[in-house]
């Protein structure tokens, strides 16, 4: 008899990523024969170190005009992405009960993917496998987030953290410095593996979440936060270069006014959009990721997320090209496009490595 499974991550989250990492997962062990439920939680959100000096200073941010008038433009943005994502929620993710209950039945818990290690968006020991009601628990592509060895050495919950690592059966990350504070500061020798977005692939939805909509535009895809991807030299090489070669510029799932269109889409939509993108321009991870599975022509612009989308590059051998501008490396994307013969051999590579781990870990009974 398959054994049941239990998902601990942020499928709450109103984030693409999120939410379709957490689907990712339970798709793929699905198609395993196991049985799976996305367990339930209440997320701390307390940030780490959040002083009333920082309070302060977020409050004189906040004054900022622009901020401010994107903030009010954005209400109702949000409550209608919200609702979207609920609706998605509810039709394609299987809900358990909180991580704690018994009835859940759980034979092994997987928290993961994602930051669900990470303690600057607030302390949440659940992640970590305190109480979490399962035979067996082990983590899959679990990152740090933004913490490093100097911030996770200073943290005064350090010492539970590294007991409740310990305690799991077995551990995989996503990233290099999450290895790294798992060896150098806890003691644990993880597996890196690849985020499940990377690993499921989207093969039957690529086609089953085509409404043949955006098959018949030509476009750039614009995927960045709203705050981000809005200075005027960006803005200006991504339309001059949209401009030169007939195609339209499309916003997915964030506010830029200054966008052809912008799509309110929900995780559907949103594979849809990237499915079908004659270019791709991101600043995110799942813009990283979704540009590859889909072997898209993609410019990814590094920001403070670096430690997450320069370690999936590295791993693929492609070059990120920091020294161009955005409408340099379209262009150079454009004469010479991406050569997915070879990325796709080193996924396939990653992506049995990580099943391998998912499989022996899942069934050993130890």
């Amino acid at each position: 008899m398959k054994k049941s499974i239990g998902i601990l991550t942020w499928h709450k989250t109103i984030n693409h990523g999120a939410i379709l990492q957490a689907y990712a997962l339970q798709e793929l062990l699905k198609s395993y024969g196991y049985s799976v439920i996305e367990l339930d939680y209440d997320r701390e959100t307390k940030k780490y170190n959040y002083t009333k000096i920082d309070r302060i200073k977020t409050v004189f941010k906040k004054l900022n005009i622009n901020k401010i008038k994107i903030k009010m433009n954005q209400h109702v943005f949000l409550k209608i992405k919200k609702e979207k994502f609920d609706s998605f929620r509810k039709k394609y993710l299987n809900v358990g009960k909180y991580y704690y209950d018994d009835s859940n039945n759980i034979d092994v818990a997987i928290i993961g993917s994602d930051m669900v290690f990470d303690f600057f968006e607030g302390y949440n020991p659940f992640m970590y496998g305190k109480d979490v009601k399962a035979n067996r628990i082990i983590s899959y592509a679990a990152c740090f987030g933004y913490t490093t060895i100097d911030s996770f050495k200073n943290y005064n919950k350090k010492d539970e953290i590294i007991a409740l690592l310990n305690s799991m059966h077995a551990i995989s990350y996503r990233d290099d410095n999450t290895g790294e504070i798992l060896n150098k500061c806890c003691g644990v020798n993880g597996k890196k593996v690849i985020d499940p977005v990377l690993l499921y692939g989207f093969p039957q939805e690529k086609e089953k979440w085509n409404h043949n909509k955006w098959n018949k535009v030509k476009y750039i895809l614009i995927y960045s936060y709203s705050y981000n991807m809005n200075s005027y030299s960006e803005v200006k090489k991504i339309k001059l270069f949209a401009k030169e070669n007939n195609l339209k510029i499309i916003s997915v799932g964030y506010d830029h006014p200054w966008c052809d269109e912008i799509v309110n889409a929900d995780p559907c939509e949103f594979v849809e959009l990237f499915s079908n993108a004659t270019y791709i321009v991101t600043d995110t991870f799942h813009g990283t990721i979704f540009s590859l599975i889909f072997n898209k022509q993609f410019s990814v612009t590094i920001r403070d997320n670096a430690f997450k989308v320069l370690d999936i590059l590295n791993d693929l051998n492609i070059n990120p090209k920091l020294d161009m501008n955005i409408y340099e490396k379209l262009n150079d994307l454009k004469m010479k496009p991406l050569d997915y013969s070879k990325i796709n051999c080193l996924i396939e590579k990653y992506r049995k490595d990580s099943l391998s781990f998912l499989k022996e870990n899942i069934e050993n009974n130890k």
